[in-house]
């Protein structure tokens, strides 16, 4: 019987110091999708970073914790802040968008037919894509209001930035 106690006991406490570790603002599901020129895009992330309410900068309170969210081949997210998908602290967020992770603008051409691997390597590097890659950003200001009791599905239009100058690739 005092074994049975004290499993039950031990159980109880698990549930209850688990459910104390949530997070120290509240969330709300939040997600949507990322388009430019219409057209969904298919990778990199999103990141909604709070904005402080009139007053609380200047107190120094803290307003919450950015929401982050990786794109999905057909351009929509789900944000997460907590936990995986639970949403975002309601109020004012900044967006901004990240490309995907080991992009690289000169992609190495596949060899020329009858070239072979050990062939000049100088002259493939040469023909690595030297021309400038155009960067995708969110617009300048670019801002969204997550609700409580809101539905929360953002379209994030993406703009043509400055283009990357590349480095040569040795």
């Amino acid at each position: 019987m005092r074994g049975l106690f004290l499993v039950l006991f031990s159980a109880a406490m698990t549930v209850a110091v688990a459910g104390c570790g949530g997070g120290a603002f509240e969330v709300v599901p939040a997600g949507g999708s990322v388009q430019f020129n219409g057209a969904p895009v298919p990778s990199g992330s999103i990141t909604l970073v709070p904005l402080a309410a009139a007053g609380a900068a200047a107190t120094g309170k803290d307003v919450g914790k950015p929401a982050k969210a990786e794109l999905k081949a057909d351009g929509t997210f789900e944000l997460s802040t907590y936990g995986q998908f639970d949403g975002a602290v309601p109020g004012r967020h900044r967006v901004i968008y990240e490309g995907p992770e080991g992009e690289e603008a000169g992609e190495e051409e596949e060899a020329a037919e009858g070239e072979t691997e050990t062939a000049d390597p100088n002259a493939r590097k040469a023909r690595k894509t030297a021309k400038p890659k155009t960067a995708l950003q969110v617009k300048e200001g670019t801002e969204v209001e997550v609700k409580s009791g809101s539905e929360n599905r953002f379209v994030i239009e993406l703009v043509e930035g400055p283009a990357m100058e590349e480095e040569p690739v040795e």
